[in-house]
């Protein structure tokens, strides 16, 4: 199966180039995670397009990767410590209130 054999391709970065991936493939990444599976049928997290140079500087400075203020775009996943009924009880209104709109 071609898909297994692509994940089971790894290489990791060292050096990004000064390349700037497009805001066209940057939202068809973020929608590909916005439509993956997860539990509950909601993604328990927002994600973060980062593209400004300094932030991006400052964040890799607190992480074990300084590398990340060199590159393109920056997602960071950040994920919820907990799950209430009203965040559960607006998830599933909004997908009611789309799937009515799509009709």
């Amino acid at each position: 199966m071609r898909l297994l054999d692509d994940l089971k391709w790894r290489y990791a970065t060292k050096k990004f180039s000064s390349k700037k991936v497009s805001n066209e493939d940057i939202e068809t990444i973020v929608e590909a995670i916005n439509l993956s599976a997860s539990s509950l049928g909601m993604q328990t997290y927002r994600v973060f397009v980062i593209e400004d140079q300094a932030l991006k500087k400052r964040l890799g400075e607190g992480s074990f990767n300084t590398q990340i203020g060199e590159s393109s775009h920056l997602l960071v996943f950040a994920a919820f410590g907990s799950i209430s009924q009203e965040m559960i009880i607006l998830h599933f209104s909004l997908m009611k209130e789309n799937s009515l709109s799509r009709n």
